[in-house]
């Protein structure tokens, strides 16, 4: 799915705009709260669970435009990606959740097999008044961003 796809029950072009740009504003968080996730606990159960029924309704999902450039940079499709979340979470592999400046939750799934790709992908269902109105929203989907260790840093850290 591309940014400008319309999702059926939500209404409008602009409404799924709308959805995309409080997404992406909610990730510009300089240090975001990182936990792990505890696929026993109760508090992240319910979210999971939503993940992935939602994942499973390639129509229930959208892409940020940050996604969809590194999707497609990738030669990969949002229904792979898609997969790739069902069968990460499904197997219960390194999840985390991201309290962002806005409020929302996003899970980031790392490292997330896509095909022959390890990436950093992070998703979060943003809060809707009704349920049948509920999206998935891709945030990033890319290979891991690692800030390499400078020589003064690990000086300083003996």
């Amino acid at each position: 799915m591309y940014l400008g796809a319309v999702h059926p029950q939500a209404g409008s072009y602009r409404a799924v705009r709308q959805i995309l740009k409080e997404a992406s504003r909610c990730c510009r968080s300089a240090r975001p709260s990182v936990q792990s996730v505890d696929f026993s606990a109760a508090e992240h159960l319910a979210a999971v669970a939503k993940i992935l029924d939602l994942s499973r309704r390639p129509h229930d999902c959208v892409a940020t435009k940050r996604a969809m450039e590194d999707i497609v940079k990738l030669r990969l499709t949002t229904g792979a990606v898609l997969e790739a979340v069902q069968e990460h979470l499904e197997r219960q592999r390194p999840t985390y959740v991201l309290m962002q400046k806005c409020g929302i939750e996003a899970y980031v799934l790392l490292p997330c097999s896509v095909d022959v790709h390890e990436l950093y992908v992070k998703v979060q269902i943003p809060p809707c008044a009704q349920k049948s109105a509920e999206v998935l929203v891709i945030i990033s989907a890319h290979t891991p961003e690692y800030e390499p260790r400078r020589r003064a840093d690990a000086k300083t850290k003996k």
